[in-house]
C-alpha cells in the first residue's frame, strides 16, 4: 500500500472515512436518514432512486439540513461532503453536458462509468474541474463469470486494474473498485489517486448482492480511501447507532 488510508480526505474532513449511501425511495426518508448518520461519517452518498424520485432538490434539502461543504474549498475540518453516484455513461459530449449541470450542486465527488472510454472521462473532468470524478471500474455485484458474459476478458482484477489505470490518464481524481483489487489499482494509480470502495461489510452481515466484498479494517489495510456502505447501516431500526459501530469497526 502506498501512503496511508483515508489520507486523501485529510485535506478537507477529519471525519472518519465512511459514506453513507443514502438508497431510500423518498426524500423525508433521505433527510431522517442524512441526520441520523451525518454526525459519524465524512460524506453521504446520493444515488440513482434517490435523485431520480426528488431531482437536485434533494442536494439543496441535504445542505439545509445537515450542512457541510457544498464544495471544493479551504480546509474546514468538520464538513461533510456530497457524493453524487449518477454512474454518467454516455458520448462525450452528452457527459460533458450532463457534469455542467450537476456541479452547480456542489457535490464534491460525481460517478461515471469508466468503461466509457478515455475521451468521455476526460469530457466529464474539464465540463467540472471542481469535482472529483470518480470513475467507476467494476460493479461490486459482477463475479468474474459475469463479466466474461459482458465480453470482458481476464479476471475481475485485471479488468478493474486496466480501467483504472485508463481513467486516470484521462484525468480522474478517483476510482470506484471492490476492496478485493484496492491494493492492485493503488499500485497501478499511485498515491495521488482516491479510491473509494462499496462492497464493504462488517464481518457477518448478510453480503446482500455483492460478489466482491471485504470488511471495513481489511478494506483499510488494502489501501481504500473512503468506504461506502448503505444497507448495514441504513436497514437498522437506528441507523445513527449503526454508523457509530460501522466506524468503530473501521
Amino acid at each position: 500500500m502506498t501512503g496511508l488510508p483515508g489520507t486523501r480526505l485529510a485535506a478537507w474532513t477529519s471525519r472518519p472515512p465512511v459514506a453513507v449511501a443514502l438508497d431510500v425511495p423518498d426524500g423525508p426518508q433521505a433527510l431522517r436518514l442524512a441526520r441520523a448518520v451525518a454526525p459519524h461519517v465524512a460524506v453521504v452518498k446520493v444515488g440513482l432512486e434517490l435523485f431520480y424520485r426528488e431531482g437536485p432538490r434533494i442536494v439543496t434539502a441535504l445542505w439545509e439540513a445537515i450542512g457541510g461543504d457544498p464544495g471544493p474549498g479551504p480546509a474546514e475540518q468538520d464538513r461533510i461532503g456530497l457524493f453524487l453516484d449518477l454512474k454518467l455513461h454516455d458520448i462525450p459530449h452528452t457527459v460533458a453536458g450532463g457534469m455542467r449541470s450537476v456541479a452547480r450542486l456542489g457535490p464534491r465527488y460525481v460517478t461515471v462509468h469508466a468503461a466509457g472510454g478515455a475521451a468521455m472521462v476526460r469530457a466529464a473532468v474539464d465540463a467540472a474541474p471542481d469535482v472529483e470524478i470518480a470513475a467507476v471500474t467494476v460493479l461490486t455485484s459482477l463475479s468474474g463469470a459475469e463479466l466474461v458474459s459482458c465480453g470482458f476478458g481476464g479476471p475481475p482484477s485485471d479488468v478493474v486494474r486496466r480501467l483504472a489505470a485508463l481513467a486516470v490518464a484521462a484525468g480522474a481524481r478517483a476510482v470506484v473498485c471492490s476492496p478485493r483489487e484496492v491494493s492492485a489499482v493503488r499500485a497501478e494509480v499511485g498515491s495521488d489517486v482516491t479510491l473509494i470502495t462499496p462492497g464493504v461489510r462488517p464481518a457477518g452481515a448478510n453480503v446482500d448482492d455483492q460478489a466482491r466484498t471485504a470488511t471495513p479494517a481489511a478494506a483499510l489495510r488494502a489501501g481504500s480511501d473512503l468506504l461506502v456502505v448503505g444497507r448495514p447501516i441504513i436497514a437498522s431500526s437506528d441507523p445513527g447507532a449503526a454508523a457509530a459501530r460501522f466506524v468503530t469497526g473501521t
